[in-house]
């Protein structure tokens, strides 16, 4: 063995130190002399066949043997406070000898192990106490004591430390530059190792080597020549690693002996670039990816699964993997900035539970869950945005084996669930215990969000007959259910106050029934719609309420059954009521299309008013009632040419009523305009709204000979209003004629029935007798368009469905009923007071510079000008809108070509009147995603 050791070479040294020539096997020692000061460097190289010792610091040659006659080398370094570096010289040669070479630095300074030169296959080095180790490279082995550190840039292909047996803090961190070169540097905390510094490493190995080690990774220069890193805790022992920054040109590898953990960011994961691989062959381990502290950009985050390998991409500036049978669990943390999350597959240990736990961030953030393998599970945390959750696989929940849950710390999720595509029939299952909504059926495991979280949900059904129960279902927002394009069935039993539903049935002959055990009582969140581009079966059951009820049935509502109404479109084929009674009043406008089944409840009373069925026939023409009056009540059907027919049970009283035009005349001159006013009536007030479009048509009188103006718009009552006038300009010529007639006809009225659709004008010339009016048959229809306004416009109420949403194909359109709320397009709905003409106007935050106190785009010439942020137009759309609640369906496309890209955008709604008065605007946010 050769020793090197401290000590100051000075004229003594010969005196000190002694050096002997020994025959083929012999050993050679070096001691160098103690002192208290100074430093000591020694090279030990290969020059041809000898082996040679140099002092660098005076060039003298301390030894110079054959290689071959030495079978050991030993070197001591001075005790004291003297500073000892060893460098072993491998670009002459193998420095192998049998006996291998020691070296100790000596007691009290500050003593260097350098290694250069010389290419290895497998470099090793084993760590026995906190400054002393064994190194073996290839056929050559090295023994150090009492040195710190180590500074090795030999070129090796593998490179293998193995840490003490102690638990230790390992640390891998930038190491310090030597001769020029980048090096890595390994060390520990607590100095249970020496800490070494190293370069020119192709693949590098790190074991903890027992103890239940923490492996700190916080590296943002890779030493020269290093692709791969792997650290490995010890098989039986727990691990901890954390993976802080490392950079792209290595491949790190976390290797653990389990049950072990790998924190990946720490709160920020942008500086790791390098790709991360994690494994666990004899345990599990617990995976972190958290770049909770990132408040710097958005992230767009990936979790996907081959069955093999779950990879996570997107959080991190690379990508982290692991095996599919290691892993205990996933935790992935995102920013404070709107994040999107991508969960397209999760796969655990077979048989075993694998949760993955999704703490989105406090932005705006937008998880889809695709797929969920068996024993795997998804939680997903809010955290506090008002975020967006979408579970689906394309349209299918058939991948969902293992269960999704969604809550939200201080924020609001919206939440979809579709199963659109799938074409086998489910039985749904929605549930709530007041806390947790459960949904179960749908999909092959459950789906839970928590009630106070939840401020919209929306689930879709598939192709084939499905069955939907809902019992006691929780949000703050709004429930869709689509059930689907097959003939299903919904069953609501119960909603709580929070959670109004809408089932939009799509295109499937449904069947839609409310209430439980006989009573609607429950249905305090309401069914704010049900709807069907088919027909849907609706039978709301209340025949076990003893309590009388003030019913309303209109053309697309319920009210007074329930706690709040229950509403549908004109797409129900029938609508049964079954009312508890004795006593209940109903008060029915015939639906347009909509059978109506009216059961009063019973046993009926012998005497009036017992149940009352009042019948609004405002819009309803050739009515006609049939029946079978009875001592204990009548049952029998009104029916209608224009209207579905309503047949009733258990009546004691019936009450109609009706909505008539009536006829205008005037005289005119051989020039100017003279007015008709057409008087249009109700028999008696109305609760509601009415209103009817009007328009004219020639007669004897004709717009193109200019004998009169011609007119076409909306009539509108207010509630509890009873007279309005329709007004018509009759317009003079020079030609006398003998009086002239045209015609005024009301069509589409709105919450009433007509008894008389069209009416007379006459015009006559003023030096002619003027003709006696003779009132015309009454006319009614339904609508909600107000009459021409004389005062300025109202727009008020502006709400979205969504808030964030994709992009569709469908042009905007202007709707008379709620639709289907979908995470593809949205609607936009607003009140009016009268009709007018509403501009909406999309608008989106540009850069630009301020100029002359004006923002506007940045030009050469205001380029150095006050950075601002400014409005930019990117599509409007032009609407005639009716008094009342209106709806457009937007997805996205103002015109045929033009659409809104992905992104953020202010909408700007005003209303503009016939007269040209303006209302004031109003606005609202959405985002649009891929």
């Amino acid at each position: 063995m050769v020793a090197l050791g401290n000590g100051a070479y000075a004229t003594g040294f010969k005196a000190q130190s002694k050096i002997e020539r020994r025959q083929a096997g012999t050993l050679l020692r070096f001691a160098a002399v103690s002192g208290t000061h100074g430093a000591n460097h020694f090279l030990l190289r290969r020059a041809g066949a000898n082996l040679q010792l140099l002092n660098t610091d005076t060039g003298a040659l301390l030894r110079n043997v054959a290689l071959e006659r030495t079978s050991a080398v030993s070197i001591a370094g001075a005790d004291g406070h003297i500073n000892n570096t060893l460098t072993l010289d491998f670009s002459g040669g193998s420095l192998a000898v049998p006996g291998g070479i020691s070296y100790a630095g000596g007691r009290g300074g500050y003593n260097v192990l350098a290694l250069r030169g010389g290419h290895f296959a497998h470099e090793r080095e084993v760590a026995h106490t906190p400054h002393a180790g064994l190194m073996v490279l290839d056929d050559t082995t090295v023994h150090y004591a009492q040195i710190a550190p180590i500074n090795d840039t030999i070129s090796a292909t593998n490179y293998t430390l193995n840490a003490t047996a102690a638990a230790e803090t390992i640390n891998v961190v930038n190491g310090p530059i030597l001769s020029g070169v980048q090096t890595t540097q390994v060390n520990s905390s607590g100095s249970t190792f020496e800490l070494v510094n190293f370069a020119h490493k192709t693949n590098v190995t790190i074991n903890g080597n027992g103890g239940g080690d923490t492996f700190n990774l916080n590296s943002t220069l890779a030493g020269v020549g290093l692709s791969t890193l792997a650290v490995d805790g010890t098989v039986g022992v727990s691990s901890t690693f954390n993976v802080l920054a490392f950079p792209a040109a290595v491949a790190v590898a976390v290797v653990g002996g389990g049950p072990d953990s790998a924190n990946i960011g720490g709160g920020s994961a942008q500086s790791i670039t390098a790709a991360i691989s994690i494994s666990d062959p004899t345990n599990f381990i617990a995976v972190n990816v958290d770049d909770s502290a990132d408040a710097s950009s958005s992230r767009f985050v990936s979790l996907n699964s081959n069955g093999s390998t779950d990879t996570i991409s997107g959080l991190t500036q690379s990508t982290v993997t692991g095996n599919v049978g290691d892993l205990a669990s996933i935790t992935l943390s995102g920013g404070s900035v709107g994040n999107t999350f991508i969960v397209g597959s999760v796969t655990g240990p077979s048989g075993l539970a694998m949760p993955v736990t999704l703490n989105t961030g406090p932005g705006v953030d937008s998880t889809f869950v695709q797929n969920v393998a068996t024993g795997s599970s998804v939680a997903i945390h809010g955290e506090n945005g008002n975020d967006g959750v979408a579970v689906s696989n394309a349209g299918s929940l058939q991948g969902l084996f293992g269960p999704v849950s969604v809550d939200n710390a201080a924020g609001f999720t919206s939440m979809v669930i579709d199963d659109s595509n799938d074409v086998t029939a489910q039985v749904a299952t929605l549930t709530s215990d007041g806390t947790t909504d459960t949904i179960s059926g749908v999909a092959p495991s459950n789906i839970t969000a928590k009630v106070s979280d939840l401020n919209n949900f929306t689930l879709d059904g598939g192709s084939a007959g499905n069955t939907v129960m809902l019992e006691g279902l929780a949000a703050q927002g709004a429930v869709t259910l689509n059930s689907g394009t097959g003939a299903d069935t919904v069953n609501v039993k119960s909603i709580s106050s929070g959670g109004p539903i809408d089932i939009n049935g799509q295109s499937g002959n449904d069947t839609v029934n409310l209430g439980s055990a006989g009573s609607v009582q429950n249905l305090a969140g309401g069914v704010t719609s049900v709807t069907n581009s088919a027909t849907t079966r609706l039978t709301i059951n209340d025949a076990s309420d003893p309590t009388a009820r003030a019913v309303s049935v209109g053309a697309t509502s319920v009210t007074g059954l329930a706690p709040i109404p229950i509403n549908y479109t004109s797409t129900v084929s029938t609508l049964r009521i079954d009312g508890g009674g004795p006593s209940d009043t109903f008060a029915v406008t015939p639906s347009a299309t909509t059978p109506y089944e009216i059961v009063g409840g019973g046993p009926a009373s012998a005497t009036p008013p017992g149940n009352t069925l009042n019948m609004n026939l405002a819009g309803a023409s050739s009515a006609a009632l049939s029946g079978t009056p009875s001592a204990v009540g009548a049952q029998g059907q009104w029916t209608f040419a224009n209207r579905g027919s309503v047949s009733f049970s258990h009546m004691q009283s019936l009450n109609p009523t009706a909505l008539s035009v009536g006829d205008a005349a005037t005289t005119v001159g051989g020039s100017g305009s003279s007015s008709l006013l057409f008087p249009v009536s109700l028999l008696a007030p109305s609760a509601q709204p009415v209103s009817a479009t009007y328009a004219t048509a020639d007669g004897t009188a004709t717009a193109a000979a200019g004998a009169y103006q011609p007119a076409s718009g909306t009539v509108f009552f207010p509630a509890g209003a009873t007279n309005e006038t329709v007004l018509v300009n009759a317009l003079g010529t020079p030609t006398v004629h003998p009086p002239q007639t045209f015609v005024l006809a009301l069509i589409e009225p709105v919450n009433a029935l007509l008894a008389g659709a069209t009416a007379t004008g006459t015009i006559t010339d003023s030096f002619l007798p003027t003709p006696p009016i003779t009132p015309s048959p009454a006319v009614i229809t339904l609508a909600t368009v107000p009459s021409p306004a004389t005062t300025t416009p109202v727009l008020s109420g502006l709400t979205q469905a969504h808030t964030i949403w994709r992009e569709g194909k469908a042009q905007a359109t202007l709707s008379r009923s709620a639709r289907r709320r979908s995470a593809v397009g949205t609607s936009f709905a607003f009140s009016l007071n009268q009709s007018a003409s509403v501009t909406l106007a999309f608008n989106q935050s540009a850069p630009g510079r301020n100029s002359h106190g004006r923002c506007v785009a940045q030009t050469n010439k205001n380029r150095k000008g006050r950075a601002c942020s400014r409005a930019v137009t990117k599509g409007t759309l032009q609407m005639a809108a009716h008094a009342g609640m209106n709806r457009i369906l937007f997805q996205g496309r103002f015109s045929r070509s033009g659409t809104l890209k992905p992104g953020r955008y202010t909408l700007v709604v005003a209303a503009t009147n016939a007269a040209g008065q303006r209302s004031r605007s109003s606005t609202l946010t959405f985002t649009i995603v891929r």
